[in-house]
């Protein structure tokens, strides 16, 4: 994973700003101008350490000249190096990611469609006298971008924190806070400040020398691969084990991470690592040591609890570039710290697109709870239902409700558990976080079909694994973190950093007055926790001075 940024417009921008923000998401790998555009590129490099480095540009003819940034990784990059002459080969020997440049300038549109894996990226390109600027996303969204623009100017960045250095971005605005309170996340990929824009999963926009949009198009999504969903799987598992420094596995002990272990062991040794609460149960008959000890892991066990207040809040503060929907962002925090290596893989996803959660399971059995998640998406923000137009294309209006609600968890309400948390919090602590769920093959595949509660991963988990950790009740931990009980004990600390503060003077009345009650994290504890970390993040977020304001 990567980081970069750039701007089309006269120079207004503090460079070390920008080289200070991008440093949370890798070492500064380079910049690259021309005229009124500036970018900037950092890196954590996990495929091609030497020979990738970004930005890469190439002369692919006399009049035809493309500059490339980007972010993410392309898990096909093996494959899709065939598509391409002997001579890009050549201007490309092991890059991944410079298969996006590549593809783009020889194929356009087509040759984007065949990328598997999370990206963003931003290419300029000058082609028969014209110079356009890039910037594009894989179809689940899964690497974050983000624009703003005003008359003459036009910035982009993989983060907030870095755009904030290039262009002003306005005050919050109001509808996306209430946004975040309600659906953990906003129209514009977590962003609460009015003038930010995201460019959407799948998106590919271009801009002209003076910013003004010359196309704003839109990635369809795949067509069925015609195998069963456990080849599928199998063949992502195969694609996200591939790097220049060896995978460490989170194994937490349930069936999506134990058929991650079983697919790695058959390569060879596999490094393990598990979190645990403290004086809850013997880590050593913990159904994750049980795994580890059945498949010949080489596991380490890590002891956490949620922490003090002060510690949250700077976790809230310096560790994520947006506010964090769900308290999750701790223990992730603890796990990304401890990963002895650069590539952490784990099973972010997996109930989502398999239907692992029992909401699915009650869905499918016509005993739909009493509201659904994404029926309240829908009436509550509707802004979210334009930005996802692309709902009709993945799922079929006829679509069972179930399915429905696995397609807004996975790719709404669940988005910041997902994607953007395990990114953000992984880059700052040197980590890059990979899953084969979010595939997105196996996410097509397994949105085709009704729940299967994970029977595809248990099937192949029964040859190896005792019936009694194969079809243990589902459980996200071994000893789970109760943070509803944390909350309420830290609640005096962290109303503090709510009280007089932006976030406050942003929320309706109404809510105001619950928040400011002591019971608050009893009465309503998620939205508690949101209005802290909405807190936090104004506060970290504040916009720092341009030059030639």
């Amino acid at each position: 994973m990567c980081g970069f940024a750039g701007v089309l417009g006269e120079p207004a921008e503090d460079a070390a700003s920008v080289w200070r923000t991008l440093e949370r998401r890798g070492v500064p790998d380079g910049s690259w101008t021309c005229g009124r555009f500036r970018g900037w590129q950092s890196r954590l490099a996990i495929v091609a350490p030497e020979e990738g480095r970004l930005p890469v540009s190439w002369t692919l003819s006399p009049d035809h000249h493309i500059v490339l940034f980007g972010a993410g990784q392309i898990h096909n990059h093996l494959a899709l190096r065939r598509l391409l002459s002997a001579a890009d080969r050549a201007r490309a020997p092991s890059s991944d990611l410079a298969l996006v440049g590549l593809l783009w300038a020889r194929f356009g549109l087509q040759g984007l469609r065949l990328l598997r894996g999370p990206y963003s990226a931003a290419i300029w390109e000058q082609r028969e006298g014209r110079r356009r600027l890039w910037l594009c996303r894989d179809r689940l969204g899964r690497r974050p971008l983000f624009v703003a623009r005003s008359p003459g100017r036009l910035a982009f960045a993989t983060s907030i924190a870095t755009l904030k250095c290039l262009h002003p971005v306005g005050a919050p605005c109001p509808d996306r806070v209430l946004q975040f309170l309600g659906a953990g996340t906003t129209c514009a990929d977590g962003a609460v400040h009015r003038d930010i824009e995201s460019v959407p999963p799948g998106g590919v926009w271009g801009f002209d020398l003076d910013g003004g949009c010359v196309m704003q198009a839109r990635l369809p999504p795949p067509a069925l691969t015609g195998l069963p969903l456990g080849a599928v799987l199998a063949a992502a598992m195969e694609r996200i084990r591939l790097a220049d420094t060896p995978p460490v596995l989170a194994l937490s002990g349930g069936v999506d991470s134990s058929w991650m272990a079983l697919r790695l062991a058959r390569h060879g040794p596999v490094n393990a690592i598990t979190l645990v609460r403290p004086g809850v149960s013997d880590p050593a008959s913990s159904r994750s040591a049980q795994v580890a000890r059945t498949l010949g892991l080489r596991s380490a066990v890590v002891s956490w609890e949620p922490p003090p207040a002060a510690r949250a809040l700077a976790c809230l503060s310096e560790r994520v570039d947006r506010p964090a929907s769900t308290p999750a962002v701790l223990h992730n925090d603890a796990l990304h710290a401890a990963v002895p290596g650069r590539l952490l893989l784990g099973g972010h996803g997996a109930d989502e697109v398999l239907g692992g959660y029992g909401r699915y399971v009650a869905f499918a059995t016509g005993q739909p709870p009493a509201w659904s998640r994404a029926e309240l998406a829908l009436r509550v923000c509707p802004e979210f239902v334009r930005g996802r137009r692309a709902l009709a294309d993945w799922i079929a209006a006829s679509s069972s409700s179930e399915r429905l609600a696995r397609w807004w968890d996975l790719t709404l309400l669940q988005a910041w558990d997902n994607f953007h948390l395990p990114d953000e919090n992984g880059l700052h602590h040197g980590v890059e976080v990979r899953s084969p769920f979010l595939d997105l093959d196996v996410v097509r595949s397994g949105l085709s079909e009704p729940t299967s509660h994970k029977e595809v991963l248990r099937a192949e988990l029964r040859s190896v694994l005792p019936s009694e950790l194969v079809d243990a009740p589902k459980s996200g931990f071994d000893t789970p973190f109760d943070y509803a009980a944390w909350l309420i004990s830290e609640w005096p600390d962290l109303r503090r950093a709510w009280l007089g503060s932006e976030a406050e003077t942003l929320v309706p009345r109404h809510l105001r007055a619950l928040l400011q009650d002591a019971e608050a994290p009893r009465l309503a504890p998620l939205l508690a926790w949101r209005a802290v970390a909405l807190s936090a993040h104004l506060q970290s977020h504040r916009r720092p001075q341009i030059l030639g304001q």
